[in-house]
């Protein structure tokens, strides 16, 4: 199935972009920020529909997206698609997500992870006229690592499970192809993301939910557990970065919000957007979760000077704006 709403741009040398698992989380939103910029997005994903933050942004000289309905796996479609649509740049946010998924179909998991990236770079070799593919990794690549002060993208993959080895494995793949295969692409390994739109249950969204909605939360022995919590629109200002650039020094780049905050401090941001919340956090941590180093963005400081724009409370509140009205907040 294919569907397309709007106009492509008048540009040709902003190059048309193919997004696979586009309608998920993290790409439906570097669709709508392209769109805006006046980019045609190709969206390759399985879902029936784009989410509306996808289709209601303003028009004029808002690019199309089209909306190809099918599997990521399958790389006969894809290449037709790519060149059908004149595919100039390919962004990577498919992925079979995290645990306990990715244990229960270890084989899934490196196939849609892992393989999917190896093909892509592999299209984009042989085809010739994709200008970058850009792939959309993990934290989880590195695992835990409490006894390290930071993770910078030299730091050696330790995975603690499937999901984070089929990352790492994908993210060979890329660094291979990119040192001995001349092919043009990038890692973003992001951590943590939250905001509009977001369907896979975390324990912030979880606590947002029930604050907007008037009910107590009780998230029992977390309070005090430090994670990086990265809102989706940092993400995707990276992400254009990481696209648009044209040739980074480097194959892999850490995206994050660069600190880490508990969910004490996540019920706090939610207090400043509704003062009567009933969010009650009780101090300490569970038992077998204990700390992991944060991941360092200077690589992307330096680089491009670029920085977060929103902070834990700016974040957590477009969040309760998006949940209570459906207000987008910000663009990119």
């Amino acid at each position: 199935m294919i569907a397309t709403a709007g106009q492509p741009p008048n540009d040709p040398d902003l190059g048309t972009v193919l997004i696979t698992g586009g309608a998920g989380f993290v790409g439906s939103h570097l669709v709508r920020a392209l769109r805006l910029r006046g980019r045609h997005v190709v969206v390759y994903d399985l879902a029936d529909e784009l989410p509306r933050h996808v289709l209601e942004v303003a028009t004029g000289t808002t690019g199309a997206v089209t909306h190809v309905r099918a599997d990521v796996t399958d790389t006969e479609r894809l290449a037709e698609v790519v060149a059908r649509h004149d595919v100039r740049y390919v962004v990577n946010a498919a992925a079979l997500l995290g645990e306990p998924a990715a244990t229960r179909r270890p084989l899934d998991a490196l196939r849609v992870n892992a393989e999917v990236v190896w093909r892509l770079c592999e299209l984009a070799r042989r085809a010739g006229t994709i200008r970058r593919v850009l792939t959309i990794s993990s934290r989880s690549v590195y695992g835990d690592q409490p006894h390290a002060e930071s993770l910078t993208e030299d730091s050696r993959p330790r995975p603690d499970g499937v999901y984070g080895g089929s990352k790492a494995a994908g993210d060979l793949g890329a660094e291979l192809y990119r040192e001995h295969l001349g092919v043009d692409v990038v890692v973003a390994r992001i951590t943590g993301p939250y905001g509009p739109g977001q369907r896979h249950q975390t324990d912030l969204l979880r606590m947002a939910r029930a604050a907007c909605e008037g009910r107590p939360y009780d998230g029992g022995p977390r309070g005090d557990l430090p994670r990086e919590y990265t809102y989706v629109k940092d993400i995707t200002g990276a992400l254009l970065v990481l696209l648009d650039t044209p040739r980074t020094r480097h194959c892999v780049y850490n995206v994050s919000a660069g600190v880490q905050s508990t969910l004490t401090e996540v019920a706090g941001a939610l207090r400043t957007a509704l003062p009567d919340a009933d969010l009650r956090r009780t101090p300490g941590s569970p038992s077998g979760a204990g700390r992991r180093a944060t991941q360092s963005i200077q690589r992307l400081r330096e680089e491009f000077g670029f920085c977060p724009r929103w902070s834990l409370v700016d974040g957590v509140g477009e969040l309760v704006d998006w949940i209570r009205h459906g207000d987008y907040g910000l663009p990119v």
